[in-house]
């Protein structure tokens, strides 16, 4: 591999273990800037459902849509991962070690259905598995974050498949395919 190659692979590794940030949840409500909640699975209603109390109405002639991170994890548990394959570094300083991040992000509409084509799947947690398996000494070790991601987002849509009975949603997925072939 050329020198300007190992550069570059080696900048990519760099930003692969640089999760962004999830929003925080815990915003002071006269500070906020737009609705954040925490949803837990064992909470009654998720934000979209009728009986979700603590969601004000979306202004007239516009609905909500909302952004789901799931799989939360510490940014520090990726730096002690780092730390055990490659020994610490005592020069080093992360800010946001104490920071959380998602395994993906995926927008739903008003109604919960999932907007595909907004889904993320973090880079980093996959990175974070291949450190495992197969390790940083195999070949390879960090090509293919694009297949996989692809056929998680496959996965999902499988998941998500819309009922034959749900009117509304084959009206919404004619339209996105419209919008496909524009």
């Amino acid at each position: 591999m050329s020198p300007k190659a190992q550069i570059l692979r080696y900048w990519r590794s760099v930003e692969i273990f640089n999760p962004q940030s999830v929003p925080d949840v815990d915003l002071k409500p006269q500070k906020r800037t737009k609705q954040t909640d925490q949803f837990m699975p064992r909470a009654k209603d998720a934000p979209w459902q009728p009986g979700y109390m603590s969601l004000r109405p979306a202004p007239t002639g516009q609905v909500w849509r909302h952004e789901v991170y799931g799989g939360i994890y510490e940014v520090q548990r990726i730096r002690e991962l780092l730390e055990a394959k490659f020994e610490k570094d005592e020069s080093s300083f992360d800010e946001r070690i104490d920071t959380l991040s998602a395994s993906f992000q995926l927008s739903v509409d008003h109604q919960g259905r999932p907007l595909f084509d907004t889904f993320v799947l973090s880079a980093c947690v996959w990175a974070w598995g291949r450190t495992i398996s197969p390790g940083p000494d195999a070949a390879g070790w960090l090509e293919g974050f694009d297949e996989f991601s692809e056929e998680t987002l496959l996965e999902i849509r499988q998941l998500f498949a819309i009922p034959d009975d749900d009117q509304e949603g084959l009206e919404l997925l004619a339209e996105n395919i419209a919008l496909d072939a524009s």
